[in-house]
């Protein structure tokens, strides 16, 4: 199945006149937070130029997503997810900026470890909370962790390094709203929303749809 240009999802940044189609990527992830292996590879990096050279690269093992060998064309890759091009040996990762989303080249360093946003958590009977990430996976810990927390993730270990917490003076990436992809410090959190000051405002702003990245 493809998705037309004109309905896309707002974050991808492709002219609608560029193509009628583009492919749609497989369920898990949040569209206006991800892109389809296919599309950052052909549309995005231009690594190649056909969906068959895409499957060619895939089907040989030469991309790497979190660790992870991919080979489906409509695998969808989200934000912050890390990337692998094998035959390139380079890394990159998904990012949010005021436009939408965009694809940056890392570091092997930077690509070991990944930030997933904390959606949801239950206390298990064994006293370890099982946590509910924001790319679908879910996480045994047995420390206090709270929803809207970001986890570091080891991504070769596969498991939690560290915990950046939702707090006062966090600085966090708005991801909605005219102030999409920008940073800002919080300032204090309310029941529904935060007030995020902003970097480049004067005046504050109150959001509840928002990423801790420190």
């Amino acid at each position: 199945m493809h998705l037309k240009r004109i309905p896309m999802p707002k974050n991808w940044l492709f002219p609608k006149r560029d193509y009628t189609y583009i492919v749609n990527p497989r369920a898990g992830q949040n569209k206006d937070y991800s892109l389809p292996i296919l599309v950052i590879l052909r549309d995005v990096l231009k690594l190649l130029k056909t969906t068959r050279e895409a499957k060619i690269i895939l089907k040989e093992g030469n991309i790497l997503v979190n660790g992870q060998i991919i080979k489906d064309t409509k695998y969808s890759v989200g934000l912050f997810d890390r990337i692998y091009v094998k035959k390139e040996e380079k890394f990159f990762t998904v990012l949010l900026n005021d436009k939408g989303l965009i694809v940056s080249e890392i570091s092997q360093k930077d690509s070991e470890t990944k930030p997933i946003k904390v959606i949801n958590k239950t206390k298990l009977k064994t006293n370890k909370i099982q946590i509910n990430g924001s790319d679908g996976r879910n996480f045994l810990y047995d420390k206090e962790v709270k929803t809207g927390d970001t986890l570091i993730v080891d991504l070769k270990e596969n498991k939690i390094s560290r915990i950046a917490q939702l707090k006062n003076g966090s600085k966090v990436l708005i991801l909605g709203g005219k102030h999409k992809g920008s940073i800002g410090t919080v300032e204090s959190i309310g029941k529904k929303e935060l007030v995020v000051n902003l970097d480049k405002e004067k005046s504050p702003i109150q959001t509840k749809n928002i990423f801790v990245v420190e």
